[in-house]
């Protein structure tokens, strides 16, 4: 059965190991529901332990607000009204009220609880009225024992209540803790079963695919094995009866074509060594030929090489006057264009001081114009600092006429006695006034004075300034002038180097027309003597050929051999040579 034919009904061993792998994986699956399936149930349980555990921590912190409560209203029954007291069960009340909140749906939830829970709401309701009715304000006196034979058994009648709803409650706590612990400690023996026995299970099929896998691979690994044994006998014809459709069964097929290519192989290979023993004798004998050939050319080639060497000496010699001439030529040229450029940036240069030149003199126009327009400004605050001092006099003046009057009005008031006193406190703080008026007058005269003298040296100031901007606009122009005339020189002398470069171009142009045809020649010929250099190579690289195309028939001669003894190995036969 050929390769082709037992592909087309192959059964991969992959396709195996995927079945296999998807039966381990159902069988890991259905475990893995399993135990997921008993964790939510332990989960659930565990949550309602938690739940009836959070409920009664509740509960017990209620329980103990309540008797606080109590504590709180017999002392407040007991030992008068206390705002800290009062403050106090308000605060605990409000807790209770909160806490009592958090416990109401789970004791709605249970029948059992329910009855219990309108009890404890009757007396947290109880509780309520009492602080609002009877401690919301303060009492004294006989109000308190008033308050207290009305209060005391409503306390105590609560106390009792609450202690038996509380026995019934935490019986009822205790019982359903208890149910849920052997619940839980039932789901989770229930759950260890079931993981212990997932995993007895997952082993025992790993196992049991392991064995038939490997039991299938043995089989295909012997079928291999048998074949490749009878190849190494030199049995390429060997055929194996297997009724394997998978990969093993491929390479077997794949094996037996190979041994007939093997078997079709080794005759084309003795034909071919028989033909490389019979043209590896000719070749000797052309190659023998050829060398001799090869000699009469390498001799002539030699003699036209020392021909064209000398010719190339000469055309070297010539290149190199020529070369130095033009060399000569192009830096005349570079140092013209050297000095062509320098003129051109110094023109520039001038151009450029003839504009900042100009700027500078517009500068300096307004400078001078805006000095000037600050002069009369000046002058007009000289002018207001006069009238200040003027009116400063005037102050002075009436701080004098206040004085003196400050001064009558306390004669007057000493002679008035007591009741001119008041008077004589005033005509003192007018005097006072009169006083530190003058002082601010003098100073305002003193900062006047500083200011008139600063004012006048600013006028001096300009004055100086005024003379030397008239100065630089007068040297200003004299530099423009001198900036004109340096701008001007240089264009004439940049003329005048146009004129000297344009010759130097032209002789420089002649002697590279020269020069580029002697370096044709020279290169002409020394491509020619590099070419018979080149060839003389290639004579010599074929006279190594040749020897090793000797050589190389040698070994080809003796690959033939064996060949030979390698096709007789294949075959398990004896070669003689």
């Amino acid at each position: 059965m050929s390769m082709k034919q037992k592909g087309k009904r192959t059964v991969k061993v992959i396709h195996k190991l995927f079945l296999l792998n998807f039966l381990l994986i159902f069988v890991i699956v259905s475990s893995g529901v399993f135990i997921y399936y008993n964790n939510n149930k332990v989960i659930g349980q565990f949550n309602d332990f938690k739940e009836i555990d959070v409920v009664q921590e509740d509960y017990n912190h209620y329980i103990h607000l309540m008797s606080a409560i109590a504590i709180n209203n017999y002392e407040l029954i007991t030992s008068g009204y206390s705002k800290a007291n009062v403050n106090k069960l308000n605060d605990r009340l409000k807790e209770a009220n909160e806490q009592f909140i958090k416990i109401v749906p789970y004791f709605q939830s249970v029948d059992e609880l329910s009855n219990h829970l309108l009890r404890l709401e009757e007396v947290l309701i109880s509780y309520n009225d009492i602080a609002e009715n009877h401690f919301s304000k303060m009492f004294v006196g006989e109000e308190i024992e008033r308050i207290k034979n009305r209060i005391t058994p409503i306390v105590s009648r609560n106390e009792n209540t609450t202690a038996n709803v509380n026995d019934r409650v935490i019986n009822h706590f205790m019982g359903m803790k208890k149910a849920s612990e052997e619940s839980l400690l039932q789901s989770l023996q229930q759950s260890n079963q079931t993981l212990l026995t997932s995993i007895v299970v997952s082993i025992i099929f790993s196992v049991f695919i392991v064995i038939i896998f490997g039991r299938n691979i043995n089989s295909g690994v012997k079928l291999i094995v048998q074949r490749i044994q009878a190849y190494k006998q030199g049995n390429y014809s060997y055929r194996s009866l297997t009724k394997r459709k998978d990969e093993f069964a491929f390479i077997d097929a794949s094996l037996e074509d190979l041994g007939k290519t093997i078997n079709n192989t080794i005759e084309k290979n003795v034909a071919a060594a028989d033909l490389v023993y019979n043209s590896t004798k000719n070749l000797i004998v052309y190659s023998n030929s050829n060398v001799a050939a090869s000699t009469n050319i390498k001799n002539l080639i030699s003699e036209i090489h020392q021909q064209v060497s000398g010719q190339v000496d000469h055309t070297n010699s010539i290149s190199s006057v020529t070369e130095e001439v033009s060399a000569s030529s192009d830096e005349i040229a570079v140092a013209s264009d050297i000095i062509q450029r320098n003129m051109e940036q110094t023109n520039k240069e001038a151009n450029d001081g003839v504009k900042s030149v100009t700027n500078l003199n517009k500068s300096i126009n307004e400078v001078s114009e805006e000095m000037n327009s600050l002069v009369p400004v000046i002058s007009s605050v000289v002018e207001r600092l006069e009238h200040i001092s003027k009116f400063l006099l005037g102050i002075d003046e009436i701080t004098s006429q206040t004085n003196l009057l400050a001064l009558n009005a306390s004669i007057e008031a000493a002679r008035a006695g007591d009741k001119g006193k008041g008077f004589a406190v005033v005509a003192s703080e007018i005097r006072k006034l009169s006083t530190q008026t003058n002082q601010f007058s003098e100073k305002t005269k003193e900062v006047i004075g500083l200011i008139r003298e600063d004012t006048s040296n600013v006028v001096q100031k300009f004055q100086v300034f005024h003379d030397l901007f008239n100065n630089a606009e007068k040297v200003a122009n004299d530099i423009t002038i001198t900036f004109y005339d340096i701008s001007k020189n240089t264009r004439n002398l940049n003329t005048q180097n146009t004129e000297i470069t344009s010759a130097i171009e032209g002789i420089s142009g002649g002697i590279n027309e020269v020069a580029h045809s002697i370096l044709e020649l020279a290169e002409t010929t020394s491509t020619l003597s590099n070419q018979t250099e080149i060839i003389l190579q290639d004579i010599s690289v074929q006279d190594q050929n040749m020897i090793e195309m000797d050589e190389l028939v040698q070994r080809l001669q003796l690959t033939a051999n064996d060949l030979m003894r390698t096709i007789a190995l294949l075959k398990n036969e004896r070669h003689l040579d």
